[in-house]
Order: structure tokens, then C-alpha cells, then sequence
């Protein structure tokens, strides 16, 4: 979709604690003043739904110093049980959980 709203998503990578992707996603133009990108991250499920992971939102205004970026994104954990259960790891409250590595070009 053309504006707010666009949704993009990576194909699905089974059986990997540590899964890369290397997927490149076009954005539409955004208001580099007030957008955001939000990532969502999710688990597989071969029978029901998939359960949200985590997520985080990137502001656009940081574009305005840096055009390119390539980063660690803490995710807030939205599910730790799920989370815990998808990824065999044991989340500790107030540790470092989760993060996303995202390169914005």
C-alpha cells in the first residue's frame, strides 16, 4: 500500500534460533517529521495463529542527521512466555531480551 499504513513481510524461516533474512523492503515517501516505522516481530505456528514476539518503532526523524543507518533495536516483549517458548531462551525482567538488527539505505 501507498502511504501510512504500508506492510511489508519477510519470508518465513523455520527451525533457526538465530534467523537473517537479507530482505530489502522500498518505504513510500513518509513525513520525516512525525512517522514512524514500526517492526513487529512474530513466531510460527504450523497450526493456529502466530503469536507476536515483540516490537519496536524507529522515528523517521532520525533520517534528518542520518540518512544511512544500521543498527540494534531493543524489542519490547510483548508475549515473554511465547517469546521464551519460540526461542528456548530464558528472559530475565529488566536484562537485555530482544533486539532487531535493521540497515536502513
Amino acid at each position: 500500500k501507498k502511504g501510512k499504513g504500508q506492510k511489508f513481510k519477510t519470508k518465513t524461516i523455520k527451525k533457526n534460533l538465530n534467523p537473517q533474512w537479507h530482505q530489502t523492503f522500498t518505504l513510500s515517501p513518509v513525513n520525516i517529521q512525525s512517522d514512524s516505522i514500526m517492526f513487529t516481530v512474530y513466531d510460527w505456528d504450523r497450526f493456529g495463529d502466530d503469536d507476536e514476539l515483540g516490537r519496536v518503532a524507529f522515528p523517521c526523524t532520525r533520517f534528518m542527521y542520518q540518512p544511512m543507518i544500521e543498527e540494534w533495536l531493543p524489542l519490547k516483549i510483548t508475549h515473554q512466555n511465547m517469546l521464551e517458548k519460540a526461542s528456548g531462551i530464558k528472559i530475565q525482567t529488566g536484562k537485555k531480551g530482544a533486539s532487531l538488527h535493521v540497515k536502513f539505505m
